[in-house]
């Protein structure tokens, strides 16, 4: 498995094994939306929240990843999304 992401953590120093900061959120909602988006994808996401705000709806979030999947996470973050669903799924 050395050309998969698993086999490239095994690879990785400490310092780069830790996951990394890859977006934030002003709304907690918002992240957990892309935090879906991600794990769909096959990516291992680690989500931080800040409930300071009235039962957490309006807290801020945060989604780190690994090292190795920064840019594939960026680019699926990056992508248009749909407000409907697809003709014929509805």
């Amino acid at each position: 498995m050395k050309d998969s992401p698993e086999g490239q953590r095994e690879q990785m120093g400490n310092g780069e094994k830790e996951p990394v900061v890859i977006a934030t959120f002003d709304r907690v909602g918002l992240a957990h939306i892309a935090r879906i988006a991600l794990e769909q994808e096959g990516i291992e996401v680690f989500m931080t929240q800040d409930f300071d705000a009235i039962f957490g709806m309006f807290g801020k979030g945060e989604l780190r990843v690994y090292p190795a999947d920064v840019e594939l996470a960026r680019e699926i973050l990056q992508r248009p999304r749909r407000s409907s669903p697809p003709p014929g799924q509805q």
